[in-house]
């Protein structure tokens, strides 16, 4: 919702993942342009409105992205959204900390300030550059070096119960398995071959693309 500065790199990296995005303006004149050189779906219309989160599908989406300024209106769509689905995860944008607190009071599932993660990345970057330049190369969708991803272990998996060690899947799909969170929101980092999985568990993985692609494959099928 919304197709500023933030929401147009919401969008890219998105389609680099291959996820289909719908995109809600209010703005004719950039939703003219969109629809002349974007092959997205994109709708004209507040946001906030029920009658257009529907159109966009708010009740079939996988998430929603609040982009829109100023942060007032992020936090009414967020509203809105979350009475027409409200299981869907929701990240708002948000430029405070009084804004945070409005923004999940009403629905948001996380938020995200442009300023503090601006300032995070610029200092990290000085303090930390070989760090902040992994982290680059694993989150980023442009680069096709490295990939972080999560995998979720399903409740009628034949891993559940057993542990890191007898999966195997790991060491023969080329990744590394980095942290495990657990359904209680529990995050365990590092875990050792000893850790048995369970059911819901989300792995968080790193490694080369095409070897994290087959690790998700495999783990799925189990």
């Amino acid at each position: 919702i919304g197709y500023g500065r933030l929401g147009e790199v919401v969008v890219k990296e998105l389609i680099e993942t291959g996820a289909k995005v719908c995109i809600v303006e209010s703005d004719p004149e950039l939703v003219q342009r969109l629809e002349r050189d974007s092959p997205h779906v994109i709708l004209l219309g507040d946001g906030a409105e029920d009658s257009v989160l529907r159109r966009a599908g708010i009740e079939r989406a996988r998430g929603l992205a609040v982009t829109a300024a100023p942060v007032a209106q992020a936090i009414f769509v967020t509203l809105s959204a979350r009475q027409l689905n409200p299981a869907i995860p929701i990240l708002t944008r948000v430029d405070s900390d009084e804004s945070s607190v409005k923004a999940r009071r009403a629905g948001a599932t996380a938020v995200v300030s442009p300023h503090i993660m601006g300032g995070w990345r610029m200092a990290h970057g000085l303090a930390r550059p070989h760090t902040t330049n992994f982290l680059d190369l694993a989150t980023l969708a442009e680069h096709d070096d490295i990939m972080l991803d999560e995998v979720e272990v399903d409740v009628d998996s034949k891993w559940v119960g057993r542990t890191l060690g007898e999966m195997q899947v790991a060491r023969e799909q080329g990744v590394l398995v980095v942290a495990i969170r657990r359904a209680s929101g529990e995050m365990e980092v590092t875990p050792s071959a000893a850790t048995p999985l369970h059911a819901c568990d989300i792995l968080i993985v790193v490694g080369k693309p095409e070897n994290v692609n087959g690790f998700n494959t495999v783990i799925r099928k189990g």
